[in-house]
């Protein structure tokens, strides 16, 4: 065989070689494509199985609520005052929501009326939305005209002592020349204020203290406001009889009763009343800036009209009945109804030692209890110079009117 004849059988048996692996491998392909495609309608057969038995459990689900929903209306629209379903045990929410599990016991207990109490068996104080109002509330409380209307200032001393000049005698006199010159002579006396105490005390546990953030800070205000309401109530009214008493002297109880008998009215008002008792301490040398009236006083004055029916107020008085003269007239619950109090209230003086003081600390077995007890506390002083007592009147109306009342000629 020539070189050429080879050259071309081996060409030959190459092409064979090849054609032979195409159709090998074409045949392959083929196999892998179908069994791929076999495989895939098994799985999507299998899948549209799952998806019709979820189907089918959500359908009987749904069928079942249904039915409950329409039992749950028609028990709470009967005649006779039927009530709704109270409680459902036994309720897999999370087996509903994924469609599992087909029909669940549902047991139903005896119906009665869903009340808020029935809503709120737990005892919790809070059902539904709730909005919480910031600061806790109080009942309302009476004025405190004394510590605002005082001469009040600070101090830094427990005695405060002041000088007097009393027992004056002798006067001066235009003399002639060579005249002997009038003697005169006066004593000095010394007076003195000590510091009275007012304090009250808190025990609270420390749970409540952690627990409640605002609550220390309300035991502060409410100790302050009710050392501030009891010292207005002492300054009012209190006796402070005797070296050793432990409150300070009322201004009620430093001022004089109405005496002035040359004052004379026709047919007098609580008006007229006023004026008199102003007029007294004007007699004394002093000048009231201050008449305290009850509110159901001060409204009777306000409300008198006159034969034709229109309101009337003196001449003495401002166009608003609020004033008479300088003196301002102020209702106030602090004086009872029927009487006043008239006055130059910057003759009374309150002098606040140090300023209220606020202490917290461990009493007895606090410690052992976990509780706080927690102490507001303030010393003052509150008085009247002896000289000056004739700067308050205080009486009944119905008393100066018939002592000032003229008498017909």
């Amino acid at each position: 065989m020539s070189e050429e004849e080879k050259v071309k059988a081996e060409k030959a048996a190459i092409e064979k070689v090849k054609s032979e692996t195409r159709e090998a491998a074409k045949e392959a392909v083929k196999q892998v494509k179908e069994d791929g495609e076999k495989a895939l309608r098994e799985q999507k057969a299998a899948f549209d199985l799952e998806v019709a038995a979820l189907k089918k459990a959500n359908e009987d689900t749904q069928a079942h609520a249904d039915a409950l929903d329409v039992k749950l209306q028609g028990g709470a629209g009967g005649a006779g005052g039927e009530s709704l379903v109270k409680a459902l045990e036994g309720f897999d929410m999370e087996k509903i929501k994924s469609g599992e599990g087909g029909f669940q016991e549902i047991t139903v207990k005896a119906a009665s009326a869903m009340t808020v109490p029935l809503v709120n068996a737990t005892g919790s104080p809070y059902v539904g939305s709730v909005e919480v109002m910031s600061g806790i509330n109080r009942a309302p409380v009476g004025d405190m005209s004394v510590l605002e209307d005082a001469d009040t200032a600070g101090t830094n001393a427990a005695t405060i002592v002041w000088i007097n000049k009393v027992n004056a005698q002798g006067n001066a006199a235009f003399i002639g020349e060579g005249v002997l010159k009038p003697l005169r002579s006066f004593e000095v006396k010394a007076e003195t204020s000590n510091a009275k105490k007012i304090a009250v005390r808190f025990n609270v546990s420390t749970e409540t203290l952690e627990d409640l953030d605002f609550f220390a800070a309300e035991i502060n205000k409410d100790g302050i406001e009710e050392l501030n309401r009891k010292t207005n109530d002492a300054l009012l009214s209190s006796t402070g009889a005797g070296a050793q008493a432990t409150e300070p002297k009322g201004v009620i109880k430093y001022a004089s009763a109405f005496n002035l008998t040359t004052v004379k009215g026709e047919d007098p008002d609580n008006f007229g009343a006023l004026r008199a008792g102003i007029a007294q301490v004007r007699i004394m040398k002093f000048r009231a800036n201050r008449a305290y009236v009850n509110p159901i006083d001060a409204a009777n004055m306000d409300l008198k009209k006159g034969a034709s029916g229109q309101y009337v107020l003196p001449p003495f008085t401002t166009a608003d009945g609020q004033k008479i003269g300088a003196t301002l007239i102020k209702e106030t619950d602090e004086i009872p109804v029927g009487f006043f109090l008239v006055g130059d209230m910057k003759k009374y003086h309150v002098r606040k030692y140090k300023g209220i003081q606020i202490k917290t600390g461990l009493n007895a077995d606090d410690f052992s209890k976990n509780m706080v007890t927690v102490i507001v506390e303030q010393r003052l002083h509150a008085f009247v110079n002896s000289i000056d007592t004739g700067a308050f009147v205080y009486d009944s109306f119905a008393t100066v009117k018939a002592a000032i009342k003229a008498v017909a000629a």
